[in-house]
C-alpha cells in the first residue's frame, strides 16, 4: 500500500502481481475476500508458516493453523493500551491465551472466518510470540475498494 507506514503498521496490506498466471485445482483455489465487516465474536482460523514458540528457531514443515475469535477495537485498545501502538477501525484484533496465536514468519499469513471461508484479516502484528495479548490484523474488509482498484477481481 503506498500509504505503509511500518512503525505504526498503517495500511499494513500488499498486493502481489506475478509474471506466471497461477493454476487453480482442486488443491489450489483462490480465497473468497469477507463481504461484511467481522464483528466481534466471530469464530476464524489463523494459518501460518512462522515459529511455533517464542524459544523456536526452526520454522515448521507443515502449515499451522489455530482457532481465534475476534474482539471488538473497545477490547483490544484496552488490552494493548501499554504498547503504546494504536489500533483502527481498518484492523482487527483476536483473544489469545498465553502459548495461543501469531509468531514470528506469520506476517501476511490469512485469518479467515470458520463459518464462511472468507478471508477477514492479514496478519499485521502482535507481541512475540503468543504472549496472551492481542494479536491485531489489517482489516480485508476495510481495503475493498483499494483491492478492487488495483485488481481485476470485481470485487
Amino acid at each position: 500500500h503506498k500509504d505503509y507506514v511500518s512503525f505504526l503498521y498503517k495500511d499494513d496490506i500488499a498486493i502481489l502481481k506475478l509474471n506466471e498466471t497461477i493454476v487453480f485445482n482442486d488443491r489450489i483455489q483462490p480465497v473468497r475476500l469477507t463481504e461484511v465487516a467481522p464483528p466481534s465474536g466471530t469464530n476464524c482460523t489463523l494459518t501460518g508458516w512462522g515459529l511455533t514458540s517464542r524459544s523456536s528457531a526452526r520454522l515448521p514443515d507443515q502449515l499451522q493453523y489455530i482457532s481465534l475469535k475476534t474482539i471488538s477495537l473497545f477490547e483490544c485498545k484496552l488490552r494493548l493500551l501499554l504498547s503504546g501502538l494504536l489500533v483502527g477501525r481498518e484492523q482487527i484484533c483476536t483473544r489469545t491465551k498465553a502459548g495461543e496465536g501469531s509468531c514470528n514468519g506469520d506476517s501476511g499469513g490469512p485469518l479467515v472466518d470458520t463459518a464462511s471461508g472468507a478471508q477477514i484479516g492479514v496478519v499485521s502484528w502482535g507481541h512475540p510470540c503468543a504472549l496472551g495479548v492481542p494479536d491485531v490484523y489489517t482489516n480485508v474488509y476495510e481495503y475493498r475498494d483499494w483491492i478492487s482498484k488495483h485488481t481485476d477481481l470485481g470485487i
